[in-house]
C-alpha cells in the first residue's frame, strides 16, 4: 500500500504539490460544470436537443473524468503520486518544511518574514488525523477505492453481466463525492501553505461560460423560425 514518495529536495517536493492540485482543482472544475449543465437543462431543454449526441458525449465524459481525478487523489498504490502519500512524505521528510528552507523558496517575497512568523512546520496532530482521513480507514475513501477496482478503473465482470448488485448495495453518491473533494482542497491547502503560502479556492473563474453558448444557440434558433415565418 502506500508508502512515502522519495524526494531529494524542496525542489522536487514542489513538483509532487503542483501535480496533486492540478487532480483536485481539475475534478471539482468539472463536477461544478457537471452539475451545473445538469441545472441548465430544465432552462435550456429546446436547446439542449438541437445537439444531443454532443451533449451526451460531454455529460459523459465529464462525469468519468470527476471519477478518474478522484480516484488519483485518493489512490493508496506506493508508486503513485497521491493526498495520502504526499502525507507521508510530509511526515518523513519534515525538514523540507523548516524556516530557513521556507525562507529560501520565498526569499523574493517582500511578506517573508510576516509569512514565516506564523511558523512552517506541519503540526504532528494535524498529520496524524489527516493521514487517517485520506486512508482507506475512512469509510468514505474505502467505499471511493473499492468503485475504483469495481467500476472505475476497473469493470468487475459480475457487475457487468448483471448477476451482482454491488452497486446497488454500495452507491457512491454525489454528496460524497462532493465531500472528497472538500476534504482533499482542506488537506493540501494546509500543507502547501506551510510549504510556500500558497492555497487554492474552489472558484473557478469562467464557471458560467457555457450561459453563454446555450443563450447563442437560443438566439440562432428564433431567427432561424423567425426566417422560416414559424
Amino acid at each position: 500500500m502506500a508508502k512515502p514518495i522519495p524526494v531529494k529536495d524542496s525542489a522536487e517536493l514542489a513538483s509532487l504539490l503542483k501535480a496533486l492540485v492540478e487532480d483536485i482543482r481539475t475534478s471539482h472544475d468539472y463536477l461544478q460544470l457537471y452539475r451545473k449543465l445538469h441545472e441548465a437543462l430544465k432552462e435550456y431543454e429546446t436547446e439542449f436537443h438541437q445537439s444531443p449526441t454532443f451533449w451526451a458525449l460531454t455529460f459523459g465524459a465529464l462525469h468519468d473524468a470527476v471519477g478518474l481525478r478522484l480516484c488519483r487523489i485518493y489512490d493508496q498504490h506506493d508508486s503513485a503520486n497521491h493526498l495520502h502519500g504526499l502525507l507521508l512524505t510530509i511526515q518523513k521528510h519534515s525538514e523540507l518544511f523548516e524556516e530557513a528552507q521556507f525562507r529560501e523558496r520565498l526569499k523574493d517575497n517582500p511578506s517573508v518574514d510576516y509569512l514565516a512568523r506564523h511558523g512552517t512546520l506541519p503540526k504532528s496532530n494535524d498529520l496524524d488525523a489527516d493521514l487517517k482521513l485520506t486512508s482507506l480507514e475512512d469509510p468514505q475513501v474505502l467505499l471511493l477505492y473499492q468503485w475504483r477496482n469495481t467500476i472505475i478503473a476497473h469493470s468487475n465482470a459480475k457487475v457487468a453481466k448483471g448477476s451482482s448488485n454491488w452497486t446497488q448495495v454500495n452507491p457512491l453518491s454525489w454528496k460524497v463525492i462532493e465531500d472528497l473533494i472538500s476534504r482533499a482542497f482542506h488537506i493540501f491547502n494546509r500543507y502547501s501553505s506551510l510549504f510556500n503560502a500558497a492555497s487554492y479556492s474552489t472558484m473557478l473563474i469562467g464557471e458560467d461560460d457555457y450561459q453563454g453558448l446555450l443563450h447563442l444557440v437560443r438566439l440562432g434558433l428564433k431567427k432561424s423560425r423567425e426566417d422560416h415565418g414559424l
